[in-house]
């Protein structure tokens, strides 16, 4: 058993129908839905562990969305106090970011949207161009010329290929219509085909 007493609240009318709502949306994040159930069955009273059982999360997730939501209380009230034309939109909006994950910063992408198209153009030339004897471009080629060339100080292949999949380049696929070989060396059997 825990040592202390959770938050205790009661909720407006209208914060009440908004939750209830969010509780049953299907289009809400799903992180949403389950916090609004947490909250309405935290304002009838049940304990964090009656919650997490009920609802099948951790007796952790409930306590803290439970604090979180008392300690937005009155973030909420003042809300609701706002007369405008929008004030049921306006309330919906501060409880779904009260229930919402705060934005994390992340890491920096290593290569600038700059570079990335630079690769994706050089796996669309011809790798002869470059002094390689090659038919067509492989990543490993790719990554090698990328770095010669400047555009990046070094790429893994691993990254030329998540570029060139996005992208949906495929350079080792070069036997198109317009680069055939046999275009080039015998026209009218090439028309034959």
């Amino acid at each position: 058993m825990r040592g202390f007493q959770a938050a205790s609240f009661t909720l407006s009318d209208k914060t009440e129908t908004i939750l209830k709502n969010f509780s049953i949306s299907y289009s809400m994040p799903s992180c949403i839905v389950l916090r609004s159930k947490i909250i309405l069955m935290a304002a009838e009273e049940k304990n964090n562990t009656q919650i997490a059982k009920a609802l099948g999360t951790t007796y952790s997730t409930v306590s803290i969305w439970r604090n979180h939501f008392y300690n937005s209380i009155d973030l909420i009230a003042q809300t609701e106090e706002y007369d405008g034309s929008d004030c049921e939109k306006k309330l919906s909006d501060v409880i779904k970011s009260v229930l919402s994950d705060k934005q994390r910063p992340g890491k920096e992408p290593v290569f600038t949207p700059e570079q990335i198209m630079l690769i994706n153009e050089l796996a669309c030339k011809n790798p002869k161009d470059f002094g390689y004897e090659l038919s067509c471009w492989n990543l490993a080629s790719l990554a090698k010329e990328a770095g010669r060339q400047g555009i990046v100080e070094s790429v893994s292949v691993a990254s030329v290929q998540r570029f060139l999949k996005f992208a949906g380049i495929a350079p080792w696929k070069n036997r198109y219509w317009l680069n055939s070989p046999e275009k080039h060396d015998d026209p009218e059997s090439f028309k034959k085909n």
